[in-house]
């Protein structure tokens, strides 16, 4: 493996926060860091590194909020196979962990799962920059605690 594989397969890799059952078809992971509580108006979460078979998301992927119901998503990618993608579900969690909802996609191929995020990894040890504008249900603002996403490869 290449210097710039490796290096990006270990950065991928580090510090995922939680990992569901091996039977399961996805994988999931907390926020790691939340922007001070403080904002009334716009709260940014930030994750760390994470790996789903071939994919790699690097640390530093961020969801900014805004208490409008507005959402952007902005990360980066990596597959060591190419003809890949990243799939991604966002779901908002309440201070006991308890899912409120989703962050659903505005713009989606169709009237299928808008809770589905998807990011296409067409080369394989290509970095990839990608952002995507989300929505989610304004009134649940004050009670919104953590986001956790799921991914899958």
């Amino acid at each position: 493996m290449g210097g710039l594989a490796a290096l990006l397969l270990a950065a991928g890799t580090v510090g995922v926060a939680l990992a569901a059952p091996a039977q399961a078809r996805q994988a999931e992971e907390a926020v790691t860091q939340a922007s001070p509580a403080a904002d009334r108006y716009e709260r940014v979460f930030k994750f760390r590194g994470s790996a789903a078979g071939d994919c790699r998301r690097l640390a530093g992927a961020t969801w900014k909020l805004s208490s409008d119901g507005r959402a952007y998503f902005k990360g980066k990618f990596w597959s060591s196979s190419g003809d890949d993608a990243w799939l991604m579900r966002a779901k908002l969690l309440d201070s006991d962990g308890g899912l409120i909802g989703y962050i659903r996609t505005t713009n989606g191929p169709g009237p299928g799962d808008r809770t589905k995020f998807v990011f296409n990894l067409p080369e394989s040890n290509q970095l990839y920059s990608y952002g995507r504008n989300g929505r989610f249900s304004s009134h649940l603002w004050d009670e919104i605690d953590t986001i956790s996403l799921t991914r899958h490869c």
